[in-house]
C-alpha cells in the first residue's frame, strides 16, 4: 500500500507538471465560443460580400481551421458554401427564426450553431453565416487527456503491479520449501532417510520444515534401533 502511494504522488507530480507546461493544449469548455465576436465582426464588415464564393478563402483565414465549421447561406437558407455539410434551415425552420440566435443541436446539446445575418445596403436580410462549435473541453493534442486518465487510474494500476509484484517473490520462496517438502516426503515413502532438510527462515514454512526435519530424524533414530535389534536377534549366541 505504501509503495503504491509513493509511486502514485510521484506519478501524479510529473503529470501535472507536464499539464501546467503544454496547458496551451487543453481548450475550456468556451474556447470557441470565445472565437464568435472577431469573426462576427469580419462577417458584418463584409456583409453581402461573401455571398460571393471568391471570399472563401478569406472567410477561412478568420474562422478557425479546428473547433468550428460554417456554411454561408443565401436568404432562403440554402448552402452556398462552407465546412458544415448539415443544413440546420427547412420551410418549418426558416432562417429569419435563427438569426442572431445560438440554436443547440437536437442530438448533442453540447453542439450549438449561431447564425450571424448578412444584410444589404438597405438593412435588408439576404442571407446568414451559420457558425457551428462544440461548447465543451477539447484538446489540441490526445496526450493531456491520456495523463489525465491516467493519473485518474494510476493508483489501482500501481496497486495490481505491485500486489502482482510482491505476490511473485513470495510465490518463488515458499515453492522452494514446499518443494523439498514433496521431495522429503517421497524419500520416506522409499524408505530413504538418509537427508536432512535445511530452511533457516523465521516463518510458518521455516517452522514446518523444522518440525519435518525433526520428525525425520527421530524415524530414522527410531528405525536403526529397530534394525539393530533385529540384527541382534539373528547373530547366534556364542557357545560357552
Amino acid at each position: 500500500m505504501t509503495g503504491s502511494i509513493v509511486l502514485t504522488l510521484f506519478t501524479m507530480i510529473i503529470g501535472i507538471n507536464y499539464l501546467i507546461e503544454n496547458n496551451d493544449k487543453v481548450k475550456p469548455a468556451n474556447y470557441y465560443e470565445q472565437q464568435l465576436p472577431i469573426i462576427e465582426d469580419y462577417i458584418n464588415k463584409k456583409g453581402q460580400k461573401l455571398l460571393d464564393q471568391n471570399e472563401q478563402e478569406s472567410l477561412e483565414q478568420i474562422i478557425p481551421r479546428e473547433g468550428i465549421t460554417y456554411q454561408v447561406l443565401d436568404s432562403e437558407g440554402r448552402k452556398v458554401y462552407g465546412t458544415l455539410s448539415v443544413n440546420l434551415i427547412s420551410p418549418s425552420n426558416p432562417l429569419i427564426h435563427n438569426i442572431n440566435e445560438k440554436v443547440h443541436s437536437k442530438s448533442d446539446e453540447n453542439n450549438l450553431t449561431y447564425y450571424v445575418p448578412l444584410l444589404s445596403q438597405n438593412n435588408n436580410l439576404i442571407g446568414a453565416v451559420a457558425l457551428n462549435y462544440d461548447i465543451k473541453m477539447s484538446y489540441s493534442s490526445t496526450w493531456p487527456l491520456l495523463i489525465v486518465v491516467g493519473l485518474i487510474s494510476s493508483p489501482f494500476i500501481y496497486i495490481i503491479l505491485l500486489t502482482l509484484f510482491i505476490s511473485n517473490i513470495i510465490g518463488k520462496r515458499v515453492s522452494t520449501p514446499i518443494h523439498n517438502l514433496i521431495e522429503a516426503s517421497n524419500r520416506i515413502k522409499n524408505k530413504d532417510l538418509n537427508f536432512k532438510i535445511e530452511y533457516d527462515v523465521k516463518n510458518e514454512i521455516g517452522d514446518l520444515t523444522s518440525s519435518f526435519e525433526q520428525m525425520r530424524n527421530e524415524l530414522e533414530i527410531s528405525l536403526t534401533h529397530q534394525w539393530k535389534l533385529e540384527q541382534d536377534k539373528r547373530e547366534p549366541y556364542p557357545m560357552i
